[in-house]
């Protein structure tokens, strides 16, 4: 009787499987570099008709954090497969999933994805306000969770940094 209230009430019944936290949506590949990526020259805000990638706003931890970084150039092509949250979690659990010799995304290839779609166009990022969540290395070497999400209203993209001890989680429907 216990599991019939918990289904009335909207709740998984105890003895039910847990979901998957990733369902893999798909994989892309992003080309490799032949010149070192200087993260202050390409992560500007600048919503302009002239802007190379439209950027509305930069969160004071990407600043502190990410801006003085520079990445070496990346020898041959990355895949990086993509992932949406079938139910919220926080970092440690999404990055357990990922696994460690997976989880690290470069700043030149959050980059690369955000130049094929610099106007908030469809692509492989979410355009729909949902987070696009990414594990990066600081300049100090210590993971924090990067999100990049398109605002229409402002018309550009948003970029965060939180911390992987952040307790609030990420909503269910974002992507990794």
């Amino acid at each position: 009787k216990r599991d019939d209230f918990r289904k009335l009430v909207g709740l998984v019944p105890l003895n039910s499987p847990v979901p998957p936290l990733l369902e893999k949506v798909g994989q892309v590949t992003i080309a490799a570099t032949t010149e070192k990526f200087v993260t202050r020259e390409k992560f500007v805000v600048n919503t302009s008709h002239k802007a190379k990638v439209k950027i509305a706003w930069l969160s004071d931890n990407f600043n502190n954090r990410f801006l003085g970084k520079t990445e070496g150039p990346a020898a041959g092509a990355k895949k990086l497969d993509y992932a949406r949250l079938a139910r919220t979690a926080i970092d440690d659990e999404i990055r357990k999933e990922i696994g460690v010799e997976r989880e690290e995304t470069t700043l030149a290839q959050i980059w690369s994805l955000m130049e094929r779609q610099p106007n908030g166009k469809s692509g492989v990022l979410l355009t729909n306000g949902y987070a696009n969540i990414f594990y990066v290395l600081d300049t100090n070497g210590v993971f924090w969770a990067v999100d990049v999400y398109w605002s229409s209203f402002d018309g550009g993209w948003f970029v965060n940094a939180d911390s992987v001890t952040d307790p609030d989680g990420w909503d269910d429907g974002f992507q990794v």
